[in-house]
């Protein structure tokens, strides 16, 4: 059972999932409003059809951590367990898009 150790600073987390995908997202929004950076180490349980998810964070410039792909071990606790189905979360994505779009376009002056 592979997955991923996250380190930063004393804080080490694990996500491992005996069936399913386990995975790190490091993502950037650039704007003229904002820059920001995010952290989400998660995951799906393919048996139960949950999303875990184990660490998720706003790093700032300078942040630094550890990635270690592991071969089994103790999975940390999950922050989150989700059951929602595979669709509504997509829905609930478009949503939130959809949303942060339509405030950017108003912020403009063009809707």
């Amino acid at each position: 059972m592979q997955g991923i150790e996250l380190i930063k600073g004393e804080e080490r987390i694990t996500g491992l999932i005996e069936s399913g995908v386990v995975s790190l997202n490091l993502t950037v929004v650039s704007s003229n409003e904002k820059e920001e950076i995010f952290l989400n180490l998660s995951g799906r349980n393919a048996t139960t059809n949950e999303r875990l998810v184990w660490k998720e964070e706003e790093l700032k410039i300078g942040d630094d951590f550890v990635v270690k792909i592991v071969d089994n071990g103790e999975s940390s606790t999950p922050i989150k367990i989700d059951s929602s189905a595979p669709d509504d979360l997509i829905l609930q994505g478009k949503l939130r898009a959809y949303s942060a779009l339509k405030k950017e376009l108003e912020q403009a002056g063009l809707i």
